[in-house]
């Protein structure tokens, strides 16, 4: 009797699942799950290539380069240092014995030179290294003659030299180890000699000097010993270094009678015609004389006045002048950039704001505006704005800086959900299509891998629309990638507004610069094309622009050599991908207006169903996971919740059914 019984159970349960796998096959087939239609992600970048995307204070935002950052506030500071140098006076001669008389002629009248005594000359041409210098010497003892600097002795240390072999007559003298031209000379010997002549191969002689004081130790040092320089008297300066022009020669002169002091070339006397001069107003102190007007550097001077001088101190003065600059650049302390408003028609949601930037050790923090900047909301930390209730959207970013860096924003990008399309139709060719006012209608074409997204300002029916490709190129000087005519008559001058996608494939843009493509309509009054605002999207090959009316439109973009060569560049963007999947939904006939998406789904097969159920939901989920991945937004798909699969809950009911009968039957045993 138990076996019986528990067979009996048994039975009864194999029955009860063998009724539920029916039922579920019957209730799928004729219960087919409703297809409820899509939900969008996409994308919408704020260029930072075009500055009409932003509101900023020029003063402390600059845009250029494709970033924005804070702008640099460039000062330049100048000055000019000066260094003092000190070159001593080394010797000081006054009170020469005028004796060129003695020496301008072959004339018996000799001078006589001692080992020892300056004996200096002065010529009317400078000479330099190879000219001579000839002399004519009486009978003396025989000795060696050198020929020295200005105001030097020397002896193997010379300037030529010649032996004098006690015979009278003519020795020449050949210049050799000169720094530059020179006129003076110093003329030395080991022994007394005569000197009855001189005379150069360039010039004659016009001075002779012989055995001038040395008065070094009075005018060395101010301590109150003075040199006393009588008028129109030689008082030659030799410094420790040559001087050149705008050098100082500063004198400390004591009480005497006002005078006129000229500073003349060594060996000259001067008046106006001079290398500079000073007013002497009988006023005990330091007087400046500027160097200018030699030729060459030179390290004596003659100083000469018209009234007698008391000298109590020579020494001369290098001031340099070093000029400086020092470039500081700073930042604003904080600034901010503000987008222009974003609206999206259809939209469900925000998603999430997308920006790439570089800090530098520097802060950014972004607000959005849902009511065109009267009042801004901090963006939450992970950046989803999906609170936000408003079809309308502007971002703020705000910098801060330490004054010293800036940050950066290269890319500023929101992602947000939007419904499909109330009405869709796949034109290739001419069809009719209707509008609903303010409506968005999508128009794909498949053959001319084509897009259009149109609001219209009324409802029309029946207009008629047509896509196609055109082979007769119109001239361009750019490389052209593809033509095509929209025509539709009746919407002329009844469009809210329109946007176009053109598709291109990477065979049709081999050699072209990518980012320079753009989308252009044929005017027909001036038998040219003409650019629109377009956006590259590199990531998914298409380019969009929006457009007021139907024409002919072409693709075009610039070979690398055109690029470097064109003074403008097209407007480019990451935008993100918008992939159009129907499915196996059945096109609407030439002839007649395509029903709204989710009665033609309802004509679908059972298989046609299921296929796209599961396709899409896997896609749904793929496209989710990678949509914000990386520094481009990808777009795609995904299928909306909504509606309850009415099979799962017959299905359930069912269960549960089936349950409480399997119970009564176990409280009945």
């Amino acid at each position: 009797m138990v076996k019986k019984k528990a067979r009996s159970e048994v039975k009864m349960q194999a029955a009860l699942v063998l009724l539920t796998i029916m039922l579920i096959i019957l209730i799928y087939y004729f219960v087919p799950p409703e297809f409820i239609g899509y939900t969008v992600l996409e994308g919408h970048v704020w260029s930072t290539s075009n500055t009409s995307n932003f509101e900023y204070n020029n003063e402390e935002i600059e845009i250029a380069d494709g970033a924005i950052k804070l702008k640099a506030n460039v000062s330049t500071a100048e000055w000019t240092a000066y260094s003092q140098e000190i070159f001593p006076i080394a010797k000081a001669y006054y009170d020469h014995e005028d004796k060129t008389s003695k020496v301008q002629s072959n004339d018996n009248d000799v001078q006589e030179i001692k080992p020892g005594e300056m004996a200096s000359f002065v010529f009317s041409t400078n000479l330099n290294n190879g000219d001579s210098i000839t002399i004519y010497l009486d009978d003396e003892e025989a000795t060696n003659i050198y020929l020295c600097n200005a105001y030097e002795e020397c002896t193997s240390q010379n300037l030529g030299q010649v032996n004098f072999t006690n015979q009278e007559g003519d020795y020449i003298i050949t210049l050799q180890n000169l720094n530059q031209p020179t006129k003076i000379f110093n003329l030395n010997s080991d022994e007394e000699i005569k000197l009855d002549y001189i005379n150069s191969s360039l010039g004659n002689i016009t001075k002779f000097w012989y055995d001038p004081s040395d008065k070094t130790t009075k005018v060395n040092a101010q301590e109150n010993t003075t040199l006393e320089v009588e008028e129109n008297k030689i008082a030659e300066m030799i410094f420790s270094s040559n001087l050149q022009n705008n050098d100082i020669i500063q004198i400390y002169l004591k009480n005497e009678e006002a005078a006129n002091l000229y500073l003349c070339s060594a060996g000259e006397e001067c008046t106006s015609s001079n290398l500079g001069q000073i007013y002497f107003p009988n006023q005990q102190g330091y007087y400046n004389l500027t160097i200018q007007n030699l030729n060459s550097a030179s390290k004596i001077f003659n100083l000469n006045s018209d009234e007698e001088i008391k000298l109590d101190y020579i020494e001369a003065i290098r001031v340099t002048e070093t000029d400086h600059s020092e470039t500081n650049t700073t930042y604003p302390e904080t600034a901010n950039v503000t987008t222009n408003d974003f609206t999206v028609e259809n939209l469900m949601y925000w998603d999430s704001l997308v920006t790439e930037e570089i800090l530098n050790g520097q802060n950014i923090d972004y607000e959005y505006s849902a009511n065109s900047g009267e009042s801004w909301e901090a963006a939450p930390e992970d950046k989803n704005l999906s609170a936000v209730n408003s079809t309308a959207i502007r971002i703020r970013a705000i910098f801060s800086s330490n004054t010293t860096a800036t940050p950066s924003i290269s890319l500023i990008n929101i992602t947000y959900i939007t419904e499909e399309p109330q009405a869709y139709y796949e034109v290739n060719g001419s069809t009719i299509i209707s509008t609903i006012k303010d409506e968005n209608v999508t128009v794909n074409s498949s053959s001319s891998k084509l897009e259009l997204s149109i609001v219209t300002a009324e409802t029309l029916s029946n207009i008629v629309l047509n896509i196609s490709n055109l082979n007769d190129a119109r001239p361009s000087s750019f490389s052209r990638i593809k033509e095509i005519e929209i025509l539709a008559p009746d919407l002329q001058n009844k469009i809210s507004s329109a946007a176009i996608k053109i598709y291109y494939t990477d065979d049709e843009i081999a050699g072209i610069n990518e980012s320079t493509l753009k989308i252009y309509y044929y005017n027909e009054t001036s038998q040219g094309w003409q650019s629109l605002e377009s956006t590259v999207n590199t990531e998914e090959n298409y380019i969009r622009a929006d457009v007021e009316h139907f024409s002919i439109y072409g693709v075009f973009g610039e070979q690398p050599e055109q690029q470097e060569a064109s003074s403008s560049s097209s407007a480019g963007g990451s935008g993100g991908k918008r992939e159009f999947i129907r499915g196996n939904q059945e096109q609407p006939s030439q002839q007649q207006p395509q029903q709204p998406q989710e009665s033609n789904v309802e004509t679908k097969s059972e298989e046609n169903i299921q296929e796209q159920v599961v396709q899409t939901q896997a896609e749904a989920q793929a496209q989710q996971q990678q949509a914000l991945t990386g520094n481009i937004v990808r777009i795609g798909k995904v299928l909306a919740t909504g509606k309850t699969n009415q099979s799962l809950v017959i299905l359930g009911v069912i269960l549960i059914v089936a349950y409480i009968i399997a119970k009564i039957e176990e409280k009945r045993k």
